[in-house]
């Protein structure tokens, strides 16, 4: 008995030592061999992170979509049980279109039920219709996965979208689609060409939502905080400006990986997050029928602005300015500056003026703590590419030093609380201590 515990003591020892100078193995970016997927994929898989793992897990699923959706159908007695590939069908020089193919084509119009069908949804309707299923969540994983698959093979070949007919619409369509639409699209259609066939509905009322938001968005309108911002409010002239969030970009740009949610966030995702950060509203959900709408709307604009995916556009995003002009950014000249150039459009300190349509910028009904405006790099690119507003192609009026001290001087002011991560009490307080500091502001301005 001593021997055994001698040796048992010994092994311990040996592999406390091991484990202490050589770490546990538990590298993140192992993943099940594939010699297809390899060849596939590629250089999309070069960086090794956590998109790129996901997307090796899409061309595994692809090449093998009963193995990864058995947990659908394992406990339905009239579940399919042959193996199946999407590829068998869907892939390159196939009878059916490839996943990049098919890619650039969704969302579609349903013929079930007259609805735009997104890529997502698709592949859920599929997996019901391919193998009895019950329906994955929206949100699932694999979905996801499959999602960013199709999206990197179109930009593999960098593809553009299909969402208007190529033939134009008939006088009587035309004249119905521009009695629908808000004035701000009219202009845009007006520059870039009315859109025709089945989506071209959708794609007019998705601009409507970003003209126009909270006229159009009927899917539970509430919002927690008031707010008099509208997604035309950042994303300029109709959502198809450079250096102010272009949807035409978006289009093109996603999925891509949010470093701070440590996950791949597809389209739909990314528009909720602008309803909960930037407008205000209470999570709408991924089935809200405005999610699609915009999603087709900025694919018609990437179309109509033939941008090829998987290539990087230039004034992509909300361009980030950090101090690089060496003379850091000043609150008191920033606002001598905002009093000079920013006041009669804004308001006092960014409240925005009653009546207006120029959004205020602070205060009780602008865009809350969690917006990407909200952070002040963002914030003073927007100003030094944006403001004041000048036809496309016009420089920058303001100077760096300029954008840098405005941005400061409106970034200490209150503003709303994140809804989706606050808790009712903290917004109930900040509510308060916005809406008496606003008063006060107000009132003093008024006095003066």
């Amino acid at each position: 008995m001593p021997h055994r515990l001698l040796t048992l003591g010994s092994i311990a020892l040996a592999s406390a030592a091991w484990f202490i100078f050589h770490g546990i193995d538990i590298d993140p970016t192992k993943r099940p061999p594939s010699a297809f997927c390899q060849n596939d994929l590629g250089a999309a898989m070069n960086r090794g992170g956590h998109q790129e793992e996901m997307l090796w897990r899409g061309c595994l699923i692809a090449s093998d979509a009963t193995t990864h959706f058995k947990r659908y159908t394992t406990a339905l007695p009239y579940r399919r049980t042959e193996t199946r590939s999407c590829l068998a069908c869907h892939g390159e020089n196939k009878p059916a279109p490839s996943f990049a193919k098919m890619w650039i084509t969704y969302p579609k119009v349903d013929p079930a039920t007259g609805k735009l069908l997104d890529f997502a949804r698709a592949i859920r309707k599929e997996v019901n219709a391919r193998y009895g299923a019950a329906l994955p969540g929206l949100e699932d994983s694999a979905i996801t996965s499959l999602y960013l698959y199709a999206a990197t093979k179109a930009g593999q070949q960098h593809l553009t979208y299909r969402m208007t007919a190529p033939t134009l619409a008939s006088h009587t369509a035309l004249n119905l689609l521009k009695k629908t639409a808000s004035p701000d699209c009219i202009a845009k259609f007006d520059e870039k060409g009315w859109p025709s066939g089945e989506r071209a509905k959708f794609i007019v009322q998705g601009c409507n939502l970003v003209t126009e938001t909270s006229r159009y968005a009927t899917s539970l309108p509430v919002k927690p905080w008031q707010s008099s911002l509208t997604c035309q409010s950042c994303h300029r002239d109709a959502g198809d400006r450079e250096n102010a969030g272009s949807l035409a970009h978006a289009a093109v740009l996603l999925p891509h990986m949010l470093s701070s949610l440590n996950r791949a966030i597809r389209h739909d995702d990314r528009i909720l997050m602008c309803f909960a950060r930037s407008l205000n509203w209470l999570d709408l959900g991924l089935n809200a029928p405005e999610i699609q709408e915009i999603i087709v709307y900025s694919n018609w604009l990437a179309q109509m602005n033939k941008l090829p995916m998987g290539i990087l556009p230039e004034g992509r995003g909300m361009p980030a300015l950090q101090d690089t002009v060496g003379l850091g950014a000043s609150f008191m000249a920033g606002e001598r500056a905002y009093n000079q150039r920013c006041v009669t459009c804004h308001g006092p300190s960014g409240w925005g003026i009653s009546g207006s349509k120029i959004p205020p910028i602070t205060g009780k009904a602008s865009f809350n703590s969690a917006a990407t405006l909200a952070h002040r790099e963002h914030l003073t690119g927007f100003i030094y590419y944006n403001m004041p507003p000048m036809p496309k192609g016009t420089p920058p009026v303001l100077s760096r030093q300029e954008a840098l001290d405005i941005a400061a001087y409106l970034s200490s002011f209150s503003r709303p609380e994140d809804p989706v991560h606050t808790s009712v009490i903290t917004q109930a307080v900040k509510r308060a201590q916005t809406n008496l500091m606003q008063y006060l502001g107000t009132v003093g301005s008024d006095i003066k």
